[in-house]
């Protein structure tokens, strides 16, 4: 990420003394999307440009931008920041919120800053707004005519569609697919159709048959889309795996062989492993200590955290 991308406005220093900056998580997953993506295409990933939406209990997007990478994987700004608790609505976690609450709730509600942390991050997101984490419980009682879950899922979805919108300006609309992962993106057909919806004048239109059937690997956009929509479940352990044979160098280089369901494998330099890409602009290049560990950050599950 470029500094513009990584950088908060806040005073330089909290950067260069404790590591205040942009993140970004689920690296792991959209590595392994982005490989699967130019797999299923038959391009390089190279020449890719995607917005992917990670979209479990947590949950996070990033838009990637292939042809000359402004970093050494191209991805740009991703939702989260500094910790998880960033951008979209999840589970448990509240996502963006003005940073003047932690102020105000000491004040006026007598709450420690622990205890305002706990509950953006333990009894947010979908969990604060009608009392259930899981997108299934949300959209059953919704369809029971529970009026908070109701407006908990039309949240969520703004909340996703506000960085679509984002992602779309970043990329001049020049976007190859827009990729679903991880629990509610794989199987919630009802959300992607939602996330989607009235966009036909950016050229994205999800055929509703398609993205009702849609079962693993699938392509679920209107033959008259000039986006592709995708569907394609997340495998972070598998990524992780990888990485980690490719660092402790294991396997001969080049590999012999590329395991069929870890497509677009490729060795990276080490330092690429946690943080992606500094800007060379003066006073601004050196790579802080990573944030201090979180605890409690809720989500969790095979492509939901």
């Amino acid at each position: 990420m470029p500094a513009e991308s990584f950088l908060y406005a806040v005073p330089k220093e909290w950067y260069e003394k404790y590591g205040v900056r942009r993140y970004g998580f689920h690296g792991t997953s959209y590595s392994y999307v982005l490989g699967r993506v130019a797999s299923e295409l038959q391009r390089p990933a190279s020449s890719l440009n995607l917005i992917v939406c990670h979209i479990g209990s947590g949950a996070s997007m990033v838009c990637i931008k292939g042809g000359k990478f402004m970093s050494l994987l191209p991805f740009l700004p991703p939702t989260v920041g500094f910790t998880p608790l960033d951008g979209l609505v999840m589970g448990t976690r509240s996502g963006d919120v003005d940073a003047g609450v932690f102020g105000h709730l000491t004040k006026a509600a007598g709450l420690s800053v622990g205890e305002v942390d706990s509950a953006l991050n333990k009894k947010s997101g979908l969990y604060g707004l009608c009392g259930f984490s899981d997108m299934r419980a949300v959209q059953e009682r919704a369809d029971g005519g529970d009026a908070d879950a109701a407006l908990a899922e039309r949240i969520f979805v703004e909340r996703v569609r506000k960085y679509l919108g984002a992602y779309l300006v970043r990329l001049r609309n020049n976007v190859d697919a827009i990729v679903f992962t991880a629990g509610v993106g794989e199987n919630s057909a009802r959300f992607r159709a939602l996330a989607c919806e009235g966009l036909e004048e950016f050229g994205i239109k999800i055929a509703p048959g398609k993205n009702l059937a849609a079962k693993g690997v699938a392509r679920i956009e209107d033959a008259f889309s000039r986006t592709k929509v995708m569907v394609v479940p997340t495998d972070e352990e598998g990524s992780i795996a990888i990485q980690a044979i490719d660092l402790v160098g294991v396997l001969p280089e080049p590999a012999q062989e590329v395991p069929a369901a870890l497509p677009g494998r490729r060795r990276r330099p080490k330092h690429d492993l946690l943080v992606v890409g500094e800007s060379s602009h003066s006073g601004w290049a050196h790579v802080p200590p990573p944030p201090p560990s979180w605890k409690g950050e809720g989500g969790g599950g095979r492509g939901g955290g």
